[in-house]
């Protein structure tokens, strides 16, 4: 069984050329079917489903490809798979720089990872691994923008549990560089319902320019943030972020 077309028309590699122009520059690597078993087989229960797994370990062909790759990333890469990333281990948090820093990523035990590309493999689909460019990103500059229908539905600071003074101090430059994003994106975007990730990086004081992190489902799967799901959603076309105390402003 696949993913819902919903779904997989999120993954990276399904974005179109214009799309992917937008986030930070990535690499992909196809895996042949017994390196995407070798890669579910770190997680216990996969393995426990699936043993024994042959071949015991990833292909020269596959290593050396992710060698050439990082190369070419003076910053180093963070990886991904096309349904998630490697978020249940603390080393997703450092650039990935060698080949031994990445082999570290993906012989971690991730119950997502490996769900994942059990989905893939025994429905045939591709299973794909991502390096793209580092980047450091500082909570407050993360977000979360809404579309539904091809309009723009809303769009809230990530980490919304915390408050960030800089967002109320910043708001109407911010909330213009992403409403400007929207338009970007829903220029080029292929599928009508979506989640946007994405972040903003402060070039000088006021000034901001933005790049896309990922796309999500458009379900109640995703987080809203500050918005809700209740009711078919409350999701306004408002830019939303939680307000410090006004003494902190």
């Amino acid at each position: 069984m696949s993913f819902p077309i919903m779904t997989s028309a999120t993954f990276p590699e399904a974005w179109p050329e214009q799309l992917k122009e937008l986030a930070p520059r990535t690499v992909e690597v196809p895996l042949e079917e017994a390196d995407a078993w070798v890669l579910g087989s770190f997680t216990p229960a996969f393995r426990a489903a699936h043993a024994p797994i042959q071949p015991p370990f990833f292909g020269d062909a596959l290593l050396e490809q992710i060698e050439a790759a990082l190369a070419d990333f003076d910053n180093g890469v963070m990886p991904r798979m096309s349904y998630c990333s490697w978020k249940a281990s603390t080393l997703c948090h450092f650039p990935t720089r060698t080949l031994k820093q990445m082999l570290a990523v993906l012989t971690q035990p991730d119950p997502r990872v490996a769900g994942a590309v059990e989905v893939m493999v025994t429905s045939g689909d591709p299973v794909v691994l991502h390096l793209r460019d580092w980047r450091d990103l500082a909570p407050w500059s993360e977000f979360r923008m809404f579309i539904k229908d091809r309009r723009f539905s809303g769009v809230s600071q990530y980490h919304h549990r915390d408050l960030f003074p800089a967002l109320a101090r910043n708001y109407a430059p911010l909330a213009q560089v992403l409403a400007d994003f929207a338009d970007q994106v829903l220029a080029v975007l292929h599928i009508d319902d979506v989640v946007v990730d994405l972040a903003v990086h402060e070039t000088s004081p006021g000034d901001f320019k933005t790049e896309l992190i990922e796309l999500n489902p458009f379900d109640k799967r995703t987080d809203p943030c500050l918005f809700s799901w209740d009711r078919e959603g409350d999701f306004d076309q408002t830019f939303r972020i939680r307000l410090p105390p006004p003494s902190d402003l």
